[in-house]
């Protein structure tokens, strides 16, 4: 029995909209496939050591106080460690140091020309003891460091914080260095003594 013209018709309406659909299928699972893999990813994420940071600052603090230049600075200028940790899924852990020296703009202009050049030469040994002890910490191992020394205003004149001494100062490329300099510089740290790169 011949279809008539309206049945074609349904037909088409039904048939048409499966074949649109079917040139998104791939496109969908791709779209599923990517969001499970994020949420696996996202679950591996290493999770962060509660109070570690905490711990690995108060170790650098204690180990800058022998440094002489502390002895140099102002009587009552301050110094403060900041200490971050960034954990990514995928890359070494990065360290973050900074050591604030706290005084007022006129106190730093009172050094003679000398004494500024002998301060150049202690703030890179305090940044380069720093760097030391972040590599070394006793919680993880290894990790890349950002280190710099950081002179904040405590006055009311104009810049609030200015950085003297970063990682360029002591030879690395740029701000950060990796776990490769620093084992080329200091060797294996402390807290995973048979590590190598």
């Amino acid at each position: 029995m011949p279809r008539r013209l309206g049945e074609w018709v349904l037909d088409l309406k039904l048939v048409r909209p499966l074949r649109d659909l079917s040139r998104y299928a791939p496109r969908a699972g791709l779209a599923v496939a990517a969001g499970t893999v994020k949420n696996l990813l996202g679950n591996v994420k290493p999770t962060p050591v509660p109070g570690r940071t905490e711990r690995i600052r108060l170790v650098v603090r204690e180990k800058l106080r022998l440094s002489p230049l502390l002895k140099m600075l102002p009587e009552g200028a301050r110094v403060v460690v900041k200490v971050d940790l960034d954990e990514s899924f995928g890359k070494p852990l990065l360290l973050s140091l900074d050591v604030v020296m706290m005084a007022t703009i006129e106190e730093l202009r009172a050094y003679s020309e000398a004494e500024q050049k002998t301060l150049s030469g202690l703030l890179s040994d305090l940044l380069d003891r720093a760097v030391l002890v972040a590599w070394d910490n006793p919680e993880i191992a290894p990790v890349a460091v950002r280190g710099r020394i950081v002179f904040e205003n405590t006055g009311d004149e104009g810049a609030k914080a200015i950085t003297v001494a970063d990682m360029t100062t002591l030879g690395f490329e740029d701000e950060i260095a990796r776990v490769e300099d620093l084992y080329q510089r200091f060797g294996a740290p402390l807290a995973d003594p048979d590590w190598h790169p």
